[in-house]
């Protein structure tokens, strides 16, 4: 074999992946699917459904197109969202057991797309990873012995993988980051965000968090290179591997980030390699690696077919990244980024980008009854309290809200998304309280406590205010309000 052929072999294999790699992959995906799906249901009514804060009505103009990628939009009853809920979760069972894999993958992805389309409100981190790791994974090789397997959909997968490092290092453009080094230090102060072990150490001395947040930021910038260096491969991935573990250990110890630190583990099981698995002894029987395997494909044309759309898909999902990159966004193609978003490759990895947000925010809705008494709406009707929270987390059911209330409360948002939040509240509070206990006036108030000191520490000041006429049995009302200044 010539130096040229040895040198392209290995280069090829630095994109391949073992089978049981792979195994371990699907497996994890499925689990993390789960919990995923099951922490959604908690949410289901308000989130997903008609009855919630985003009604989505059927248009019968609407392409079919439009439908296939939003089937969670075709009807709104609580009752179809809890069907697709449960097939979702039974396809991830699937495929946690490797029944068609393949299969599996797409009705997950399918589902998982057609989620995130029905509410935009509440994306972050995990839907979108997720849905990445599902559209790639169901193009991935599923081999028949114990060896590494390289092709362009494990070359898409494990650039994309690297993409989700290297691009939240990019966007971490702010000075907290590089050269102040305050960014750890102004995360773990984030009361919507901090568990106990975070605010333990977010108290050490500067010197300490400046350095951990310097490792941070060093970290993702070198991963994708480390990741792919050609010589002794093996070892260094596993280190790689192991410090990326136990750095999303160490973020999901300290902060509430939902499932995301386990999608993360779980997507770096691929880059496990053969000599690691061969050290432990584990090896797939045969059984194992052929039950219930579909034919692969045997036509060089089909190959070369399904390659130059894997090459396509992943340019989509890199001027995806770009479109967030200043001064680049503008000179990128709006249909590649249509086609991005279609095919759900939109993606966009800017957590603590620039740097992390040196306020928490905090909210109370304030409803006049017919009676002339004013309660919190949003609290059960508890007496209306505009003091900061003690415990941020008694205004936040679950890490889903901390994106929405994020982005209902934004001051770039245009208001229609809160009045959506306020007319739930006044739909459910008039539910179950009748004639002098109607509500008919609602302020909704912003709370803004800033991670460094400031004048404005801890107040509130009125976001918007919705005067409602309700006749008793409908919801029906008119807005005479709107954003108040502080």
């Amino acid at each position: 074999m010539s130096q040229t052929e040895n040198n392209l072999n290995r280069f090829k294999s630095l994109f391949a992946i073992d089978a049981r790699s792979l195994l371990l992959f699907r497996k994890g995906l499925a689990i993390m699917l789960v919990v995923f799906l099951v922490s959604c249901l908690q949410n289901l009514k308000i989130f997903y459904s008609n009855e919630g804060i985003l009604p989505y009505p059927l248009h019968p103009g609407k392409p079919f197109w439009h439908y296939l990628m939003n089937l969670h939009g075709i009807n709104g009853s609580v009752e179809y969202q809890i069907f697709l809920f449960t097939v979702a979760i039974l396809l991830a069972v699937l495929l946690f057991f490797d029944w068609a894999p393949r299969l599996m993958m797409f009705g997950s992805w399918l589902l998982l797309l057609s989620l995130t389309n029905r509410n935009p409100l509440i994306l972050y981190g995990p839907d979108i990873y997720l849905r990445l790791l599902l559209f790639w994974g169901m193009f991935l090789p599923i081999p028949k012995k114990n060896e590494q397997t390289g092709n362009m959909s494990t070359a898409a997968i494990l650039l994309q993988i690297c993409m989700v490092y290297f691009f939240t290092a990019w966007y971490k453009s702010a000075a907290a980051w590089w050269p102040q080094g305050t960014a750890v230090y102004n995360a773990l102060h984030l009361k919507n965000l901090v568990y106990p072990a975070g605010a333990w150490l977010g108290a050490l001395p500067m010197p300490i968090l400046r350095t951990l947040t310097y490792m941070v930021f060093f970290t993702e910038w070198v991963v994708p290179l480390l990741l792919f260096i050609p010589y002794k491969t093996h070892a260094i991935r596993m280190a790689v591997v192991a410090a990326l573990i136990f750095m999303h250990l160490a973020f999901s110890a300290c902060l509430s980030l939902g499932p995301m630190s386990g999608i993360c583990i779980t997507a770096l099981a691929l880059f496990i390699p053969k000599e690691q698995w061969d050290r432990v002894g584990f090896f797939l029987k045969e059984k194992q690696l052929t039950a219930n395997r579909p034919r692969p494909l045997i036509s060089s044309v089909q190959k070369w077919t399904g390659s130059i759309f894997l090459g396509a898909c992943l340019i989509l999902a890199l001027t995806s990244n770009l479109s967030h990159v200043p001064n680049i966004k503008d000179r990128l193609p709006s249909r590649m980024l249509e086609s991005a978003k279609f095919i759900g490759l939109d993606q966009e990895w800017s957590m603590f980008s620039p740097q992390p947000l040196t306020i928490c925010l905090w909210y109370f809705v304030e409803g006049r009854l017919a009676n002339g008494q004013t309660v919190d709406i949003a609290r059960g009707g508890k007496p209306v309290d505009k003091s900061e929270p003690k415990n941020y987390r008694d205004i936040y059911p679950n890490r889903t809200w901390i994106p929405y209330i994020k982005r209902i409360l934004s001051d770039t948002n245009d208001r229609s998304d809160a009045r959506h939040f306020t007319d739930y509240l006044a739909r459910e509070w008039n539910k179950t309280h009748k004639d002098a206990e109607r509500v008919l006036n609602i302020r909704l108030y912003k709370g803004v406590r800033y991670s460094a000191k400031s004048p404005n520490q801890g107040k509130a000041y009125i976001l918007l205010e919705v005067d409602k006429t309700i006749p008793a049995g409908l919801y029906r009302g008119s807005y005479r309000g709107s954003v108040l200044e502080t």
